[in-house]
């Protein structure tokens, strides 16, 4: 029994001396006001109507994702010849790595978001309070790990990251509307800074595999900042100036969905002749709204302007004079079947 406990030490020392070797330089220590702004070809839609003014985050975030690890571990040792160790493990990247500032830098970049990068010229009674509690955000893999008679065998999953966040939007402290903004990510192999070597080997806790769960955790966070702008300008859609619907029509976009939920195939259609200025592949900057593979009138204007319910329905019903839409096979939004047929 005591050469099986001595193995057991010698396998830990080594693993842990090996670990320390592969772990010598450190992991980057990331930037979400780089990582996860959204991409300059793919503009985010804005209101257009109100500044918006963030609050500090309220942070209810489970303390593990902040960087902790859930592990289990099993022994066998039926005789001295035999001998076998397995550990199963969620390995949660430390706080420090997504950005070495998070919270007050989240509230940055989602300020930057809603508000764009032209200074603001709206009076204060134009400005509304967003309050975010961050619910969840994490980057993380999992990974099975056995040892069997001094062989080892890793078994390991992609890191994935995953930024969950409740939204209010207040004015004069009052609540005008919430919501619940999730976004996941799995990890790439074809993301700048990724190692798929790292990640594939991921029983030994090298450096790569720390920045690519931290990237992963980034990138979740980039795909929610591509939609939270359309969804506050939804919410704020509802008061009385919440209306960017123009006078005169000079184009309008069509939109469906793909298949994958995250894209969607975006036309930018001439109104007088109906030609197709542009049709490009964008991701998904609003909520989902239509069936996959289902044409519908934007709700947004080709410079990136939400118009709003009531200038929704206007232009809806504008555009009837010579298109045909309908509401008819949804609520959410009019349905796009082209020019009407005289």
């Amino acid at each position: 029994m005591k050469i099986a406990y001595k193995f057991i030490c010698y396998i830990i020392v080594f693993a842990s001396l090996f670990q320390t070797a592969c772990m010598s330089s450190k992991p980057i220590v990331r930037d979400i006001n780089s990582d996860a702004y959204p991409n300059v070809y793919s503009p985010v839609v804005t209101d257009g109507n109100f500044k918006y003014n963030v609050l500090p985050i309220i942070d209810k975030r489970p303390e593990i994702e902040k960087g902790g690890t859930e592990k289990s571990y099993s022994v066998f040792i039926p005789l001295l010849i035999y001998f076998q160790f397995g550990c199963a493990k969620n390995e949660y990247c430390k706080e420090k790595f997504f950005d070495d500032n998070l919270l007050p830098n989240l509230q940055e970049l989602t300020s930057r978001v809603l508000n764009g990068t032209q200074q603001s010229n709206k009076t204060e009674s134009a400005t509304l309070d967003v309050e975010i509690e961050l619910l969840h955000y994490y980057g993380h893999h999992y990974e099975k790990n056995m040892f069997l008679t001094g062989a080892g065998f890793f078994y390991t999953f992609f890191p994935d990251g995953f930024v969950s966040m409740k939204i209010k939007l207040l004015k004069n402290n009052e609540i005008i509307d919430s919501c619940l903004v999730n976004s996941s990510f799995l990890f790439s192999p074809f993301l700048d800074g990724t190692s798929l070597e790292h990640t594939a080997f991921s029983g030994i806790r090298t450096k790569d595999l720390v920045n690519n769960y931290s990237l992963t955790a980034n990138y979740a966070l980039k795909k929610l900042m591509t939609e939270l702008s359309g969804r506050v300008a939804e919410m704020a859609s509802g008061l009385q100036n919440g209306n960017n619907m123009p006078d005169e029509i000079d184009d309008f976009l069509v939109i469906r969905l793909t298949k994958e939920y995250n894209y969607y195939e975006e036309a930018c259609i001439d109104y007088p002749t109906g030609e197709i200025l542009s049709d490009t592949i964008k991701y998904r900057k609003i909520p989902i709204i239509s069936k996959p593979d289902e044409w519908i009138v934007a709700p947004y204007t080709s410079k990136g302007k939400w118009i709003g319910k009531e200038g929704y329905k206007d232009l809806v019903e504008k555009l009837g004079d010579r298109y045909d839409v309908s509401f008819v096979d949804n609520l959410n939004a009019a349905n796009f079947y082209g020019t009407r047929e005289n």
